[in-house]
């Protein structure tokens, strides 16, 4: 009997050191993660110190770029200058410019009113022959309109306020129709990955990161876009202001390192925001994930506890009933 309860003692202690030694195994496992998980911001904050130090030149570039986005005003026009401007400006008949529009667009309304699906009568070659003429009488006053323009713009310079707020609105009116893309294609793909997930087993953490993700891509390629188009725009808006070759390159070349670094900061905050996000969905994600398995551990506890009882009630039974007069 001596020899039975000592076995079941040491079996006891064996089950208990084993159940200890996997516990403390899986605290480890679970705080070098947890360690990792907290000290995420910290190893970010670092990387990016050390991408300074080492692009010092970039650094610089970029920051240059956004002392131009913030400060860059332009040279002050003088009064002569301004009076110059509208001299030349008022020297162009606008009236004529918008009747030759207005023509346009009664051309174009009686054009499509006559022509058929497949076929074009008398009346509709009529109409069609006034509107060829019509668009180019257009084409025409706004050509002339153009010239006048770049001579006013002449007269006040490419550096001078004009100058840099026109370049300023084109940049704005690109960064406006990449995010309204951006924000459009979100929408649509919000709506069809919603309705796609219905039915399936996908939780809430995976959907929402499969959403963020595809947001980022769609401003990555709605600001890329418009970032390209601003490079090809702006030397036209450059060309109008008829600058020497030196002054065209240099302002290119400034409006161009601007734009990136806008693009650039607003990268890096959706980025960052972005990572932001899946570091707060990760944290609880293992916050979660660890209170499962305490609860887990605990119920595999008691149920080995239970069990071990029943054995022990299991063999002192068999032992009363093979030995009855023992006790």
């Amino acid at each position: 009997r001596r020899a039975g309860t000592w076995r079941r003692t040491a079996q006891r202690w064996s089950t208990a050191g084993a159940m200890a030694a996997n516990g403390s195994a899986e605290a480890h496992s679970r705080a070098v993660v947890d360690r990792a998980v907290k000290d995420a911001p910290l190893v970010l904050v670092r990387a990016g110190v050390n991408f300074v130090r080492q692009h010092y030149v970039l650094t610089s570039t970029y920051l240059f770029g956004m002392l131009l986005v913030f400060f860059a005003v332009g040279f002050e026009v003088t009064r002569e200058q301004e009076l110059h401007y509208v001299d030349i400006m008022n020297g162009f008949d606008m009236k004529a410019l918008k009747d030759a529009e207005a023509d346009v667009f009664l051309w174009e309304r009686r054009y499509s009113s006559s022509k058929g699906f497949f076929s074009c009568d008398d009346t509709c070659q009529a109409s069609y022959d006034k509107l060829t003429e019509a668009r180019a009488t257009l084409a025409n006053a706004q050509a002339e309109y153009l010239s006048v323009a770049s001579e006013a713009k002449k007269s006040v310079g490419l550096f001078s306020e004009y100058g840099v707020q026109e370049v300023r609105d084109l940049f704005w009116s690109q960064m406006g129709g990449g995010t309204d893309f951006a924000v459009r294609s979100s929408k649509f793909d919000l709506l069809f990955m919603g309705i796609s997930s219905i039915g399936s087993d996908e939780n809430l953490g995976s959907f929402v990161l499969r959403v963020l993700f595809q947001i980022l891509i769609n401003f990555t390629l709605g600001l890329l876009g418009a970032l390209v188009g601003f490079y090809g725009y702006v030397w036209g808006v450059i060309s109008s202001y008829q600058p020497s070759a030196l002054i065209a390159i240099v302002m290119f070349l400034l409006a161009s390192i601007a734009a990136t670094s806008f693009v650039a900061s607003f990268f890096i905050g959706l980025y960052g925001t972005a990572a932001g996000a899946v570091y707060v969905i990760g944290r609880a994600a293992l916050i979660s994930n660890a209170r499962m398995e305490d609860q887990m551990r605990e119920q595999r506890r008691l149920y080995n506890d239970i069990r071990a009882q029943q054995q022990q009630q299991q063999q002192d039974g068999q032992r009363r009933w093979a030995h009855p007069h023992t006790e």
